[in-house]
């Protein structure tokens, strides 16, 4: 049976409140949560699509000892603005102005990154195009590489957005996508308070765009953004759940095709594609190792 009570580890995490600010970006605001200080490399921690920051509030303090560690909200989810339009590039200037903000505080000429899912491809594609801000990325079940066509089936296809009446009757819509079990419930109903906000005609999903629906992430952008992981300057460490539906075993070869056979991965066991619902505390262990000093 999934699992209720709140251990102390996630009360003492959600505890460490992080300071909240707003970037301008290319017309539109990118709400930013920042955890820690002190004289390490900064880290960036890039949610999945539909998702938002918060994601990361009961992992971001633990990896935020002696170093600067920030989660985004990516345009047109969590508190971030809407744009008009979506594209690899939009996402990677939310990026770029994020690590160069971090890196002008910090003193240090790059930061690492740890991506989960879609954030893992956005993320990828601005490391390429950035190298020299980016020391460590760290890829969270992500699959590459990605189909020409490729398009999750994530959220409703006919354009309108659910409306719930009630708090209550959308959090009892909400569900991890793509679907998988999880025993941690304490850690589900969390996310699911965050990823819902009201509005005039009742409550409804804080996302208000699927990047899917937009041109740029159409036609010959999968294959552009294989070629740009293949040709990474340094390739990322790879991490998947063990029970993950979308980076099985058989993903790994296809990895080491395209980044070579001394890539580096880590499997969590007991964890499906939402590593960080599933193993918490596993997940927080590997990104200290890979991403610290």
């Amino acid at each position: 049976m999934p699992s209720d009570e709140t251990p102390d580890w996630f009360r003492q995490a959600l505890a460490d409140k992080p300071e909240e600010i707003d970037l301008a970006v290319d017309g539109g605001t990118v709400h930013v949560l920042l955890w820690g200080t002190g004289p390490g490399r900064p880290l960036i921690l890039v949610h999945g699509n539909g998702a938002h920051a918060r994601w990361w509030s009961f992992i971001a303090p633990s990896l935020a000892s002696g170093r600067r560690v920030a989660a985004l909200d990516l345009g047109g989810m969590g508190d971030s603005g809407g744009r008009a339009n979506y594209s690899p590039d939009s996402f990677a200037a939310e990026l770029e102005t994020l690590a160069r903000r971090l890196c002008a505080d910090s003193g240090h000429d790059a930061v690492d990154i740890a991506a989960h899912s879609f954030g893992g491809l956005v993320s990828t594609w601005f490391t390429y195009h950035h190298p020299a801000l980016v020391n460590r990325l760290v890829l969270l079940d992500v699959p590459f590489p990605v189909e020409r066509g490729f398009r999750p089936n994530w959220r409703r296809q006919d354009g309108r957005r659910s409306i719930f009446p009630s708090r209550e009757a959308a959090l009892d819509r909400f569900r991890l996508l793509p679907a998988q079990p999880c025993e941690n419930g304490y850690l589900v109903d969390y996310i699911a308070g965050h990823s819902i906000r009201e509005t005039a005609e009742g409550w409804t999903w804080k996302f208000t765009a699927n990047p899917w629906d937009y041109e740029p992430f159409q036609g010959d952008f999968w294959p552009r953004l294989g070629e740009a992981a293949g040709g990474l300057a340094r390739p990322p460490v790879l991490v998947r759940g063990a029970a993950s539906a979308l980076c099985t075993a058989e993903m790994e070869d296809r990895w080491r095709v395209l980044f070579g056979d001394s890539v580096e991965i880590d499997v969590i066991e007991g964890a499906h594609h939402h590593l960080m619902l599933d193993q918490p505390l596993r997940l927080a262990a590997v990104l200290a190792h890979r991403t610290g000093p």
